[in-house]
């Protein structure tokens, strides 16, 4: 769908029959066109309606500035025919911009993409990365998923963004690699399945959802973008072109609602939207824009980015949301934003006022332990990473007692017979639930 218009006294007439793209006749006094209101090529909520009849229909379209001016009927949300195209009946039909009940039920659906904006980069706080294992995160949230170690480096970025944002994520071709039938390549980000009830896949009442997202890249051709199941045994890519090297473009998808397979609505993997950077036969889509009992990552025809040494890729601005529009990207509070963020993986760094505990004994090993309370839930019982320098006079290092969703113990022993001490100087905590 192109760019979606809201306008106001938007009103013209048509005498187009049947089921195709309405032909225009003008706008009755005090409204104007489809053309004035909404503009050539963009795309518009409408609804015809047939007085004589009582046939309507309400969709989304196309305006096209021609002689007569058009209006594609691109997909139908409602209509008197069971929410299928109307073949309208000779006469005088009214045509209208209109607010559908399904703009409406949308406008608080939620991206359920975590991190789009690319702004949260707990891990590396800008610094780059090149992964050696499948399923490393970079910034928050977004993992590269390889085959071949090493050949792929990470980064936010701050200097090449399209406007309106101020962090992308850049991958560079580190060592390009010879490509076989089993590699695979891209930039992936796992959605939870409690983030996903309202969808309906699996089921007849499934719902599509639409992806849109901004992309550059050093190399031009065609790309794609495919979406998973958690077991990976269902996927839908969809290609799409970048015909202009090292510029920003905005892309959007639409992906039909699948109908089939199991997708999972609890604490685990839901969903993984993956944007292919290269594979092989085996991860590469037989058929586009169709639903596929395979585990794909690429669609058919897609670059092999991975392949051109030095090669850039960047990507923002990703938003994931029920229905068949693309509204503007959801910027959300940076504080919401990191709350999200600290449900999957949660980094407490340069911590100086933790907790000291202290022992009273004077044996050797007498013991000492501390809890903590993470600043977020998480999606479950984390593995947690302690790092940094610790103040631990007569104490050995620290160690995690146990951990769950709400925190975590840690503790420590003596050394030597006398009291003992231990307080964080400088010292670090990771709780990683990263589905």
């Amino acid at each position: 769908m192109p760019e979606i218009v809201y306008a106001d006294r938007v009103k013209e007439t048509t005498t187009t029959t049947g089921t195709g793209t309405l032909q225009l006749g003008g706008a009755p006094t005090g409204f104007r066109t489809f053309v004035s209101g909404v503009g050539d090529g963009k795309g518009c909520y409408y609804c015809i309606a047939d007085n004589s009849t009582g046939d309507w229909e309400v969709g989304l379209g196309t305006v096209t500035d021609a002689g007569p001016d058009t209006l594609s009927r691109d997909y139908v949300l409602a209509s008197s025919n069971s929410g299928s195209l109307v073949s309208f009946a000779a006469g005088t039909k009214d045509v209208f911009q209109t607010v559908s009940a399904a703009l409406a039920s949308s406008v608080s659906a939620h991206n359920r993409i975590i991190n789009g904006a690319m702004r949260i980069d707990q891990r590396n706080s800008g610094a780059s990365l090149t992964p050696t294992a499948d399923k490393t995160y970079s910034v928050d949230r977004w993992c590269l998923r390889l085959s071949q170690a090493s050949k792929i480096t990470l980064q936010q970025d701050t200097s090449v963004v399209p406007a309106g944002f101020s962090r992308s994520l850049k991958a560079l071709v580190a060592s390009a690699p010879t490509i076989g039938s089993g590699d695979f390549f891209g930039l992936s980000q796992f959605i939870e399945g409690l983030n996903l009830d309202d969808l309906g896949w699996g089921s007849a009442a499934a719902h599509p959802v639409t992806i849109s997202f901004w992309a550059r890249s050093s190399v031009t051709g065609t790309y794609g973008v495919t979406i998973t199941n958690g077991a990976a045994n269902r996927s839908y890519s969809v290609a799409y072109t970048i015909s202009a090297a090292n510029s920003w473009t905005k892309f959007v998808v639409v992906v039909p609602g699948d109908q089939s397979g199991t997708w999972l609505k609890d604490n685990s993997a839901g969903m993984q939207v993956h944007f292919s950077l290269g594979a092989g036969s085996t991860y590469t889509a037989s058929t586009n824009n169709t639903w596929s009992a395979a585990g794909t990552l690429k669609p058919s025809g897609g670059t092999n980015w991975v392949a051109t040494a030095a090669a850039t890729f960047y990507l923002t601005g990703v938003q994931v949301e029920a229905g068949v529009v693309a509204h503007r990207f959801q910027v959300k509070a940076i504080h919401d934003e990191l709350l999200a963020c600290y449900r999957y993986f949660e980094y407490q760094a340069n911590v100086y006022n933790w907790p000291a505990f202290v022992d009273a004994g004077s044996a050797a090993g007498s013991y000492g332990s501390v809890g903590f309370q993470w600043l977020a839930r998480k999606r479950a019982d984390p593995t947690v990473t302690l790092g940094g320098t610790w103040y631990k006079p007569n104490a050995n290092n620290p160690t995690v007692l146990g951990s769950n969703e709400y925190g975590c113990a840690i503790y420590t022993t003596s050394v030597a017979g006398s009291n003992f001490q231990m307080q964080a100087n400088n010292a670090t905590m990771k709780a990683d639930a990263e589905l």
